[in-house]
């Protein structure tokens, strides 16, 4: 049997409750992911204003977005994943 790790099933939580609105389940995905994603952000530019923004865009997508809280999406995965998109994107990250 497939065991599921712990931080996957807090995640699945969150989505869960992010997608029927929960503010603070959002504000939970964003405390978890931020240095990481920022982090990233500014290895592709060296630039922690343009940094700052792409990792904002990265969340806006994903929240945007969310996968449906049964899915086996890795959050984290997802963001960098969000975070690449914007930066190699031809108009940039979104305003």
């Amino acid at each position: 049997m497939h065991q599921v790790s712990a931080p996957l099933d807090d995640d699945r939580a969150l989505v869960a409750a992010a997608r029927q609105g929960d503010l603070h389940s959002c504000q939970q995905i964003v405390q978890r992911y931020a240095l990481e994603t920022v982090r990233t952000a500014y290895l592709l530019t060296d630039n922690r204003p343009v940094a700052r923004q792409l990792a904002r865009s990265a969340f806006d997508r994903l929240f945007r977005n969310l996968p449906a809280p049964e899915s086996d999406v890795d959050l984290r995965a997802t963001l960098l994943l969000h975070v690449a998109d914007v930066h190699l994107s031809p108009a940039g990250p979104d305003p």
